[in-house]
């Protein structure tokens, strides 16, 4: 392939299957930048940043609405078939809808509730909703992530936006504590789980999550592989950003004075918008390093030679159904991946046993109903 056709394939990709399927979050973008290019003009002073913020995460709910709504989803000719988009960085699929329609509304409500307590005023209204817009973006990226620069991405872009929402009472001591104490942790997280997805990435030579499913499932780690320990560290990293976002013990230590510090409305977004975004995050990086997709074990057993050898093994012959053959190499390539699941259970399952004991336990001593 040459690079004009590379070119025109990348073109064609993004402009007639990726962009159609990224509407909602593109228009959050166009609405982040209206609201900041408005001001520009002399004439934009007079523009209130609420109604045109309303109006964009409204039409990105209308938008992230399937034809037929959610019933149809479900449906078994439904048109909504698990996607990849943008050459594999995000993915298209019922959970992606489920996602940001929930982020868009929610975003819907939360602008008419900071009009209603004036938490944004006329002067600070279009920065203040273009933190709320940009941090929205963030998450719904987090929830179509499959690759593991698009997680990255999305969480920075998440996160960044809540850093100065969280400090965003202007003259108040508390506030501009929460915001400093929320970026510390932040950034410290940040750099581990960058650090860990390198190490993935190096190991593994990619860092498409579905890619890496396969590399696992080739490595067998259950063989006792030089590189388990490497990857284990690696996604212990990556969980470090996950647990930081899930505010799971012992990546906790900022939600109590950043609650407490933050207006009642911003804790209100990062303890539903955010936490709803980790939650679908957490699910497609376990999911997507656990089980191989359909899409990455049908090319592999199509090969001639793969066939040639199971059906010298007499497990049938090269004539009968290929579907069956499909099967037999994908649930081996399933069996494989065993170790991961189990490490990947382990872990979750005693973040969640402490950060449920502990978390319970020191809530005793709060006194801040936040």
């Amino acid at each position: 392939m040459t690079f004009h056709d590379l070119l025109n394939t990348l073109s064609s990709d993004t402009l007639e299957v990726s962009l159609p399927l990224f509407q909602p979050e593109l228009i959050l973008c166009g609405t982040i930048v209206l609201m900041l290019l408005v001001r520009v003009f002399q004439w934009g002073q007079r523009v209130d940043a609420f109604y045109l913020a309303l109006a964009g995460s409204a039409a990105a709910l209308w938008v992230a609405i399937p034809d037929g709504g959610f019933v149809a989803i479900a449906a078994e000719d439904s048109a909504v078939k698990s996607q990849e988009i943008f050459t594999g960085l995000l993915v298209y699929d019922s959970l992606t809808i489920y996602l940001r329609t929930l982020l868009s509304f929610f975003a819907v409500l939360f602008i008419i509730l900071t009009r209603i307590t004036g938490l944004a005023d006329h002067d600070n209204g279009p920065d203040f909703y273009s933190l709320v817009l940009g941090a929205t973006l963030g998450m719904c990226i987090m929830g179509s992530a499959n690759h593991l620069l698009a997680v990255f991405l999305g969480v920075e872009m998440a996160s960044v936006p809540s850093y100065v929402l969280a400090g965003i009472l202007r003259g108040r001591p508390r506030s501009s504590e929460a915001a400093l104490k929320y970026a510390v942790y932040g950034a410290g997280a940040a750099g581990v789980m960058l650090y860990g997805i390198s190490l993935l990435c190096g190991v593994l030579g990619t860092a498409h999550l579905p890619t890496m499913a396969q590399q696992l499932a080739d490595l067998n780690v259950a063989d006792g592989n030089s590189m388990v320990m490497v990857l284990a560290l690696g996604g212990l990293m990556v969980m470090v950003g996950l647990a930081f976002k899930l505010s799971a013990v012992p990546f906790h230590f900022w939600c109590p004075d950043v609650f407490e510090g933050a207006a009642a409305e911003v804790g209100a977004f990062l303890s539903v918008a955010s936490k709803a975004a980790a939650f679908a995050l957490l699910i497609r990086v376990t999911l997507g390093l656990g089980f191989i997709g359909e899409q990455n074990s049908v090319p592999q057993v199509a090969e001639q030679p793969a066939m040639e050898q199971v059906a010298s093994a007499g497990v049938f012959s090269v004539a009968d159904d290929q579907q069956q053959l499909v099967h037999t190499v994908a649930n081996s390539s399933l069996d494989s991946l065993a170790p991961v699941r189990t490490y990947m259970v382990m872990l979750l399952g005693i973040i969640a046993i402490v950060t449920c004991t502990f978390g319970n336990l020191a809530a005793y001593g709060q006194t801040n109903i936040k």
